[in-house]
């Protein structure tokens, strides 16, 4: 039987301490199997996503854990599902994960895209592009048709949690948009040379609006950073536009007590 003891970072011995970060919102756990010692796993709560419950991925801890029962009993303890969040190229890591039963439910793609690097760019095409900064009422419309997006893109592997409010804390200043019959169509919000929450609520015209934005942001930088979520089809959609050759990604994996116990 497994049970879970929850325990202060000093606790932990100081020959795993190491592969730890001593972090704030950090809670930190000892697994005992039958009596016996197993390993320590650090977990942690996402304030904009808190129906799971985030382990951190620590190499020693899913080699130790290495059981669908004892994940199961970790979810039990939590009474949530599971989230891990990892690189792509942790490989051991990721054997543990599909063995015990986490489902990868999403892959993210950090990309840093130079001009040449977009795959045609129609110089005829023009989009106008409004911008607005915070405490526009135009800005406040966008945040809203962003939210939505955002929503819409969590919804199948951590729902939000956090309010409108919340959510505009973690957005840029300035948003880029496109308006058609005075109603806001297509956004990126924009910080330095980064595209992020790219919205469309009509992805007819989102690759005007995407063509007419890579010229606008390559006018002033030398690159175009965005990150974008398997989920999300306006950001992938955006990403199409440009050769990528690179398969490195940052992965969501979600551990279900429901899917082990049906």
């Amino acid at each position: 039987m497994t049970k879970l003891i929850k325990i202060e970072y000093r606790d932990i011995p100081n020959e795993t301490k190491k592969n730890f970060k001593n972090e704030k919102h950090f809670e930190c756990y000892q697994v005992i199997n039958d009596g016996i010692n197993i390993w320590y796993f650090i977990a942690y709560d996402n304030d904009f996503h808190l129906n799971n419950k985030y382990i951190y991925p620590e190499t020693h801890t899913f080699k130790s854990i290495d059981n669908k029962e004892a994940f199961d009993s970790i979810s039990a303890y939590f009474n949530k599902p599971l989230q891990v969040m990892i690189d792509s190229n942790e490989k051991e890591i990721i054997e543990v994960l599909n063995r015990v039963g986490f489902v990868l439910k999403r892959q993210s793609f950090e990309r840093e895209f130079k001009f040449e690097d977009i795959k045609k760019l129609d110089e005829n095409t023009s989009t106008e592009l409004n911008s607005f900064s915070k405490g526009d009422k135009r800005f406040d419309e966008a945040c809203l048709i962003a939210l939505d997006q955002y929503i819409n893109n969590h919804k199948e592997v951590s729902p939000l949690t956090a309010t409108l409010e919340e959510f505009k804390t973690i957005l840029p200043d300035q948003v880029v948009c496109q308006i058609v019959d005075d109603r806001i169509t297509n956004l990126s919000f924009i910080e330095e040379n980064e595209l992020c929450y790219l919205s469309s609520v009509d992805m007819k015209s989102f690759e005007s609006f995407s063509n007419s934005i890579i010229k606008h942001m390559f006018k002033s930088n030398d690159s175009i950073f965005i990150e974008v979520d398997s989920t999300d089809y306006v950001a992938l959609k955006f990403k199409s536009f440009f050769n990528d050759n690179s398969n490195d990604s940052f992965d969501t994996y979600i551990f279900n007590r429901s899917t082990l116990t049906e």
